[in-house]
């Protein structure tokens, strides 16, 4: 049983968590102010491709404490939460409150006022400006600007399977605007993006690659997250995994993927100090598929099927677009790559295999509205970046062996999440991707519901 098992099994408490502290704090000399008491909602906003975190609180003024205060957008949310179970560990995290979404008054003396909230490194980050010179891999130069500018560390898998040195300049951009910037440059050794993201449950920021994050074990393999509409489950473990609200569309678009040349299509790189060019014909089965399919064995069906035909000729095989790249060469001498520089064509493709990458994880995302307990421990990142099973029943009529929707069931790794906090209670709206579906559509032996 995992960890994340132990502790639903283990929850005995009525309440799913405690609000240890509350403070805001002012630059400008103001008192602390302990707003633990009128507190109405928390919610917090997780996604794999921020490097911070953003949320919403809203708080119930009956003593004028708006006005009194002064909030002018740069006040300090200084929380603690901590979740009702045996062992947990706080979480403590600190936002800026940067400005008042939405105020409501219930009656003369009651306003409730609703403040948007971004990680205190977002706006340290805001007020910095970066124009400097690095050298390094991108997780080493990621590393520096972390530390140097925002006192964060890097946890990171990217060591030798990444490419090689290279040397930039960072034009006038913020911190945040600049990890971003170099993490868009990173690719493994097979074209995998790395993706760059904070979590609630830690005060690092992890730098990992999509192949990684998808090779990850299933941290609910045997108490699947379902959906069964007016039936329940026919165990207290399996409510706890209850899929209460979801929502799929907007999928299976290939139109989109198509037009940005990740499916087939002729990929051409202009070197403009040498004019040298390099023409690349992407076949996203061929230059993806047969490394993707691979990482979840029991989920090796691409999201496009390979054999998917328009006219008798395979989707994948026609050259659908002529996509256009400028780069140059040798401005930091032949011993060292600048952003964009690559020696061969293979390694260019790189580039078109990450973006492919991303994109097909997106293909197909589903959302759904999950207890939130399991995911709030602060011991442990639960959320984003991790890998969940997801069972929907088929739509055929099943009298014998239920059978699953291969569609929507699936191994999903959470690509964004929003935590809410309210009334006792933690509930959890996952964003979720995958980029192969099941083959088989039996229901799995040794699942509970």
């Amino acid at each position: 049983m995992t960890e994340i098992q132990s502790q639903l099994l283990g929850d005995q408490h009525s309440d799913d968590y405690t609000i240890t502290k509350a403070e805001i704090t002012s630059s400008r000399g103001y008192y602390p102010l302990d707003i633990i008491n009128v507190i109405s909602e928390f919610e917090v906003y997780e996604s794999i491709e921020k490097s911070y975190l953003t949320g919403r609180i809203v708080i119930s003024d009956q003593m004028g404490i708006y006005d009194r205060f002064d909030f002018d957008g740069t006040e300090i949310l200084d929380i603690e939460i901590t979740r009702n179970i045996s062992g947990s560990t706080p979480i403590n995290k600190k936002f800026i409150l940067s400005n008042v979404e939405n105020t409501k008054k219930s009656n003369e003396t009651n306003e409730a006022i609703q403040f948007h909230l971004i990680e205190d490194i977002t706006f340290k980050s805001a007020l910095t400006n970066v124009n400097k010179s690095y050298s390094g891999q991108p997780q080493e130069i990621i590393a520096q600007i972390l530390k140097e500018y925002l006192n964060k560390n890097l946890l990171t898998n990217a060591f030798e399977d990444i490419q090689a040195s290279m040397k930039v300049i960072i034009p006038n951009l913020d911190p945040i605007e600049a990890l971003t910037w170099i993490r868009n440059r990173a690719t493994t050794s097979k074209g995998y993006p790395f993706f760059l993201y904070s979590t609630l449950a830690s005060n690092d920021v992890f730098f990992t690659d999509i192949g990684t994050l998808l090779e990850q074990k299933i941290l609910n393999d045997r108490y699947p997250f379902t959906y069964l509409p007016g039936v329940g489950s026919s165990s207290a473990t399996g409510r706890l995994f209850q899929i209460f609200e979801y929502e799929y569309r907007n999928v299976e678009n290939n139109i989109n993927l198509i037009s940005n040349g990740v499916v087939g299509a002729n990929h051409n790189f202009y070197d403009v100090t040498t004019a040298k060019y390099d023409k690349i014909k992407f076949n996203v089965h061929k230059d993806l598929y047969r490394n993707v399919s691979k990482l979840n064995p029991r989920q090796p069906h691409p999201v496009l099927d390979e054999f998917s035909e328009y006219e008798d000729v395979k989707i994948s095989d026609y050259e659908s677009k002529n996509m256009f790249h400028i780069h140059s060469t040798l401005s930091q001498g032949r011993r060292i790559k600048s952003y964009s520089e690559e020696y061969t064509a293979t390694e260019h493709k790189l580039k078109v295999i990450a973006q492919a990458a991303k994109l097909f994880m997106t293909r197909n995302p589903i959302e759904i509205t999950v207890n939130g307990r399991e995911f709030i421990s602060g011991n442990d990142t639960y959320s984003i970046g991790n890998n969940f099973r997801i069972l929907f029943k088929s739509n055929i009529d099943q009298n014998e062996r239920p059978l699953i929707d291969t569609k929507k069931s699936g191994d999903y790794l959470v690509h964004a999440a929003k935590h809410s906090f309210r009334n006792g209670r933690i509930f959890s709206r996952l964003l979720c991707s995958k980029i192969t579906n099941y083959e088989s559509n039996d229901w799995p032996d040794g699942v509970y519901t």
